[in-house]
């Protein structure tokens, strides 16, 4: 008989520097529930892998691995989705990864015992301390503005989408079953899922820091150029009209919304000053700071001084 309440999927590639923080946060969890931990490692280059297999060793009923020998994600494999989430056993699925960490060892009690309580809710989120790896900078995220269900609205177009970090989210795993057409449209999956989520029910935030978000982790979507988020603006798009369809546009006006800012965002960094300067952009236009608009106009007319300052910078 099945006992496995929460799956933990954690993937990882090139994280020895940060795996083992990741697994001391799962092994550390005091829970009256058992769960798995799914680890990936995505043929890492470094010692990685030896990490991993070192809990496996300490901890086998816990810490069920895959150790791919050959690169899946540069070859296009959504590991989550593909590799995953279909060997997950639990009736909750909590996500970290390999360069994250839980830091408070009742995190995964807390949100299983709200999700048990409350039916009607698919997803439960927290608070997060986000690491700068280039600067060293600490800060706190607060994305929700106070703990309780999250609305629709601040969860399609608030403060930066409402971006929630990864090591936080703790959902239902019967959610999956309704991936509709939209799903492998994001660019970044964790957007998907918390849309998702938001289709099949509430969304409910703790507003409590109970993980560690490390960022511009070299490799991490977070530490990419802009070509990478600019690609990433159009598969949006692209993903957020196909939504508003799949949820025969119960959301209309917020993806409308959303839609705009990110059409806005990728002209605002390519340098169309045409477009940012139109009307239908001119109340976003009016919020953006000097520096912003000078950066446009500089990547439109002098496109090589920017180039110039990037590799100066670089040096």
């Amino acid at each position: 008989m099945n006992d496995i309440k929460v799956s933990i999927v954690c993937n990882a590639y090139n994280h020895e520097k940060y795996i083992r923080d990741a697994l001391e946060g799962f092994v550390s969890q005091k829970t009256n529930f058992k769960f798995e931990v799914l680890i990936h490692d995505d043929a890492s280059t470094d010692n990685t892998a030896d990490i991993i297999r070192e809990y496996e060793n300490k901890y086998p009923d816990i810490i069920k691995p895959i150790y791919q020998t050959e690169n899946q994600f540069s070859q296009g494999v959504r590991i989550s989705s593909e590799i995953q989430y279909p060997r997950a056993i639990g009736k909750y699925i909590a996500l970290c990864e390999g360069d994250d960490r839980w830091i408070d060892p009742s995190k995964l009690q807390k949100q299983v015992d709200f999700l048990e309580n409350n039916r009607n809710c698919s997803l439960v989120c927290h608070n997060s301390k986000r690491i700068d790896n280039e600067s060293g900078e600490i800060s706190v995220e607060n994305p929700i503005s106070n703990q309780g269900y999250v609305s629709p609205e601040e969860l399609i177009v608030g403060k930066k989408e409402v971006w929630l970090a990864t090591a936080s989210l703790v959902f239902r795993k019967e959610v999956l079953k309704y991936r509709y057409s939209f799903y492998n449209l994001s660019p970044v999956g964790d957007y998907a899922l918390r849309l998702l989520c938001l289709a099949q029910g509430d969304v409910y935030y703790i507003d409590e820091v109970m993980s560690e978000y490390n960022y511009k982790v070299p490799g991490s979507w977070s530490s990419g150029a802009w070509a990478k988020i600019n690609r990433g603006v159009f598969d949006s798009v692209e993903f957020l009209r196909k939504y508003n369809e799949c949820t025969e546009y119960k959301y209309d006006k917020f993806i409308n919304e959303s839609i705009k800012i990110r059409v806005f965002a990728n002209a605002l960094n390519s340098g169309d000053i045409k477009q940012i300067k139109s009307d239908e952009m001119k109340e976003l236009y009016n919020k953006i700071s000097v520096k912003q608009k000078l950066r446009t106009y500089l990547q439109h007319y002098c496109p090589r001084i920017l180039s110039l300052k990037s590799k100066l910078r670089k040096k």
